[in-house]
């Protein structure tokens, strides 16, 4: 009997997994690889319940798959260097179990036998996942539920238990990750959590592309108070999905300068949020080909929110060009709905851009407010808005403060009411709002009353000052263009020889094509010369011409439609996930570029008179893209230098249906492949 006993003790001994003998802490005491005993002290590979410790001067390559499922390694610690052999796919497995990532321990030395979430911590570390082909690291936990953690924080601890804090930089490269469950609502483990501390020399680098990041709380978190010139971050073509945070992409109190956020795209969101969020305004930065999708009409998505001050930083230079916020129809709610850009510059930002943007059914398209002083050129920008009557806002783009130029921007609104506003420009506290709006083109495509196109001033607060509106198109608005005195006045800075800030503006079965709320007719000082009230050939006013628009019906499910897709926004988010390789393989024919020039050649005017009016001072001589209008009279609206081309292509399932093209007039080259749909059309240099 009692051999009997024993035996199937050990039976049982020998049927558990060997690593739980093991369970402890495990440090690499040299370079090798993971699955090597030669690599860790002792003789023993971590594996299931134990914690990896990688000192500074040590490289460990992962060769193998580390933890396994309803098990798992609990946290890896790099000090020296760890990275993958991209030999196959592997997966680590952490033994997360629940949503605390500290248990008795501290921020910066979580303690292992209390905590129920693991990850990687990186004090001073280097992390190198690059896969290529299809090879690609899992880091997912235990259960594939829980939340796990990717984490450098200044002053982290080395191991888990004694060890010393480390101030240096860290290296995080993950490159064709598919990372799963990242994140949980505790300061420094939100998920990927990259603090910089201000006054060191170096922060290191974070460099994250090809990725999909999916069911997480925040996916990358830039914590601390650091001027960020001393850092490089890349943040390219991945695929964030299942966003259960308020935010993607997060500076809370670090200012970024010179990164680079492109090509990545985000759906199925639960709940409201930003994909990019920033409290302080940075410098230098390329954000670029983000891409949103709404996931419901009653959660709400943004792509980019800059807001704040300086923060002692040179802000300014950022460029922020062919995002886009696609969402279903909008409720009735504001609080749930959805922005393209909203940027808040500094007083010393006056370099910055934005343009070529897109946002359909977005309630905000681009937001903008500025300190003294601040202030940029915004331009080619297209929004469709389904508004409800949410009162003043601006559609297309509101201005509360600073100096901007709004220019060749299209905005479609097809639900507005009276409440609707396509352009809304107002002082908002103490910054004055000078704002000019040239060559750009509102639309009411709905079958209500229309709204208001562009709105200077505030009917009950501060005016606008010295602003100008020249070169727009206005069609089927209740309001064309408004002059709102406030309590102040606004007012308008003139144009010789016309003696206005207001002129050569467009209008088509409009409401009231002009209307001033001043106690003059003549409006605002600037609105006229005093003596010609708008509609007027005085100030070059066109009123009562049909623009015979091309196809005011075009949006980016149409555009879905044309390229062989299912016309819906999920397809449209298969397509655009695809960019990140770890996804699948990206169609080069999904670009925000694509989709801008196809939205634009709808609203491109064929009516002569609208294409071929401008004025000989017309400063802006190019339009967004660079290309030289045909002449000095770029006409009225956004696109009337567009000449619509119509091209068969074949579509991507090669039936024998033909999408039109629109493309700029000029000479072309065309390459059309038959056998292949996705070679692009060209056009000469």
């Amino acid at each position: 009997m009692f051999r009997r006993s024993v035996a199937f003790a050990l039976s049982i001994l020998l049927l558990a997994p060997l690593a739980s003998a093991w369970a402890g802490t495990i440090t690499a005491g040299a370079t090798g690889t993971w699955s090597s005993t030669s690599t860790w002290t002792g003789g023993v590979v971590p594996g299931n319940g134990d914690v990896a410790v990688i000192p500074s001067g040590k490289t460990v390559t992962v060769n193998q798959d580390i933890g396994t499922a309803g098990n798992g390694i609990k946290s890896i610690y790099v000090a020296g260097t760890l990275s993958y052999d991209n030999a196959a796919v592997r997966t680590i497995t952490f033994a997360s179990s629940g949503t605390n990532p500290i248990g008795s321990g501290s921020t910066h030395q979580p303690d292992m036998a209390s905590a129920t979430m693991f990850g990687l911590l990186i004090p001073g570390g280097t992390v190198n996942f690059t896969a290529t082909g299809s090879n690609k690291v899992i880091l997912t936990s235990q259960d594939d539920t829980s939340p796990i953690y990717i984490k450098y924080d200044y002053g982290d601890y080395n191991a888990p238990s004694g060890g010393s804090a480390v101030f240096g930089a860290a290296t995080c490269t993950l490159k064709q990750c598919d990372i799963r469950h990242l994140g949980t609502n505790t300061t420094g483990y939100k998920g990927l959590n990259w603090y910089a501390y201000l006054g060191s020399t170096t922060n290191g680098i974070l460099d994250i592309e090809d990725c999909k990041i999916s069911d997480y709380y925040q996916a990358i978190t830039f914590d601390g108070s650091v001027s960020g010139s001393s850092w490089s971050c890349k943040i390219k073509r991945n695929y964030f999905t299942g966003r259960r945070g308020t935010y993607s992409i997060y500076y809370p109190s670090a200012v970024f300068i010179g990164h680079a956020i492109q090509d990545n795209t985000e759906a199925n969101a639960t709940v409201n949020g930003d994909f990019c969020h920033s409290v302080y305004a940075p410098g230098n930065v390329t954000y670029s080909g983000n891409v949103v999708f709404g996931a419901s009409a009653s959660v709400r998505a943004a792509n980019l929110t800059m807001a704040g001050s300086a923060n002692g930083v040179a802000a300014g230079g950022n460029s922020v060009y062919n995002n886009a916020v696609l969402a279903p129809a909008l409720t009735a709610d504001a609080t749930y709905s959805d922005i393209l850009v909203s940027y808040f510059a500094a007083a010393t930002d006056t370099t910055s851009a934005i343009y070529g943007n897109v946002g359909y059914n977005t309630y905000t398209g681009i937001d903008l407010n500025a300190a003294s002083g601040g202030g940029f050129l915004v331009k080619n920008n297209w929004t469709l808005s389904n508004a409800h009557d949410y009162g003043s806002q601006g559609n297309g783009a509101i201005v509360r403060a600073g100096t901007w130029t709004l220019f060749g921007s299209v905005t479609n609104l097809t639900g507005a009411t009276s409440g609707s506003i396509a352009f809304l420009l107002y002082k908002a506290g103490s910054v004055a709002c000078t704002a000019y709006v040239d060559h750009c083109t509102v639309v009411y495509t709905g079958s209500g009353t229309g709204g208001n196109a562009i709105y200077f001033g505030d009917t009950s607060g501060p005016a606008s000052v010295n602003c100008k509106a020249r070169g727009n198109l206005v069609v089927n608005m209740q309001y064309g263009i408004s002059d709102t005195p406030g309590t102040t006045g606004s007012t308008y800075a003139t144009d010789s020889p016309y003696s206005a800030g207001v002129h050569h503006n467009a209008s088509y079965n409009c409401g009231s094509s002009y209307q001033t709320l001043a106690s003059s007719s003549y409006g605002g000082t600037g609105w006229t010369d005093g003596s010609h009230l708008h509609p007027n050939s005085v100030y070059g006013d066109l009123d009562g011409t049909n623009p015979a628009f091309v196809d005011t019906t075009r949006t980016p499910l149409s555009w879905s439609t044309s390229l062989g897709g299912a016309g819906t926004l999920a397809d449209l988010a298969t397509q655009f996930s695809q960019r990140s390789a770890v996804v699948g393989t990206a169609d080069g024919r999904y670009t925000v570029a694509s989709l801008l020039a196809y939205l634009q050649g709808g609203f491109a005017p064929t009516a002569s008179a609208t294409k071929a009016t401008g004025w000989s001072s017309d400063s802006y001589i190019v339009d967004a893209a660079g290309t030289t209008w045909p002449g000095a009279t770029p006409g009225y609206g956004a696109v009337a230098w567009v000449n619509p081309v119509s091209i068969p292509v074949l579509n991507n399932n090669r039936r024998r249906r033909v999408a039109s093209l629109d493309l700029p007039a000029g000479p072309l080259t065309l390459t059309l492949d038959l056998l292949d749909p996705r070679r692009r059309i060209r056009k000469a240099a």
